[in-house]
């Protein structure tokens, strides 16, 4: 069985399309998404969105990177401490309310980690 394993997509997600076409052009069907799925670059949304899609088709696996545990950390600590006042705090944060910002519209719980933790996909 081929597995097709990504890492670090950072939200583009027009690299992610091109490494899944890829994949489905070598016949794979399952996938090991290994974290930092959202991050520096605009519409994280659309990464995200690509990524449920994926999961509801396809037999996928999904670990927390350190950008994930970041913003989780985040809502869990009252949404305090982070600054729109330099690169790296600033781009989680801005994809922190824009992510957020989806949720609400979209009523989805826990977009920042968005896939349940159980046997099929989660470690």
């Amino acid at each position: 069985m081929d597995i097709a394993v990504v890492s670090d997509i950072h939200g583009n997600y027009v690299a992610l399309k091109c490494c899944l076409e890829y994949a489905f052009s070598r016949n794979i069907s399952t996938f090991l998404f290994l974290g930092d799925y959202i991050g520096e670059l605009a519409y994280p949304e659309k990464t995200m969105q690509i990524l449920y899609d994926l999961n509801e088709k396809y037999k996928c696996y999904f670990i927390k990177g350190n950008k994930e545990d970041y913003w989780l950390k985040y809502r869990a600590g009252g949404e305090k401490g982070w600054k729109d006042k330099n690169f790296c705090s600033g781009s989680l944060l801005y994809a922190y309310n824009l992510l957020t910002a989806y949720e609400y519209r979209n009523n989805i719980n826990h977009i920042m980690w968005p896939f349940p933790c159980t046997k099929k996909n989660c470690t």
